[in-house]
């Protein structure tokens, strides 16, 4: 994508089911609309993969901006960024982490954001953080929180992780079914 580039329209590449980027979405995007990569089933950031996708410089990701793009593993949710919309990332079954820094500005997540991301392990909710949808996180089986805890196992004397939800204070709705057949084990 060009870095002139300031905004991709919605459904721009709906259903383009072998799309792959050679780079990060460039910084001069400020806007995504919505379904822009639904359907992108391959969709994947080539020489960014192992680091995750950066979004440009957009404020918010939209409704199904992603949905379905099987084969995104890692996104980087930049601090601009205040809401995840309904079904933002909902079916990306191979997304592992999502980065959130402690500095973000993000206060909501919507409606279905990450369900049915079974693969979902990683995902920090930040102390700006106000609301999270119905169903947001619903069937991600191997969301556990995005804190851990290391310590010592007595028996093996393994150094382990054991990942919690830690619920920040800003936080005032929680909707129905939102952890629903997830694999949370603890809430701080």
């Amino acid at each position: 994508l060009p870095t002139n580039l300031k905004t991709i329209e919605a459904h721009s590449f709906d259903n383009c089911e072998s799309m792959y980027l050679n780079e990060n979405i460039p910084d001069s995007i400020e806007t995504i609309g919505d379904y822009a990569f639904n359907g992108c089933y391959n969709f994947k950031c080539i020489n960014n993969d192992s680091t995750g996708l950066n979004l440009g410089n957009i404020t918010n990701i939209n409704n199904s901006t992603f949905c379905g793009c099987h084969s995104l593993k890692k996104v980087n949710i930049n601090d601009n960024i205040e809401s995840i919309e309904e079904n933002a990332f909902e079916g990306c079954s191979l997304l592992t982490n999502v980065i959130v820094s402690n500095k973000s500005n993000l206060t909501s997540i919507q409606a279905n954001a990450f369900k049915n991301c079974g693969s979902l392990v990683e995902l920090y909710l930040p102390a700006s953080l106000s609301y999270i949808g119905p169903y947001a996180f619903e069937n991600c089986t191997s969301y556990k929180g995005g804190d851990y805890q290391t310590y010592k196992d007595p028996e093996t004397s393994e150094i382990k992780q054991k990942y919690y939800l830690s619920i920040p204070k800003s936080l005032t709705s929680i909707e129905e079914y939102c952890f629903s057949e997830s694999g949370i084990e603890e809430i701080r």
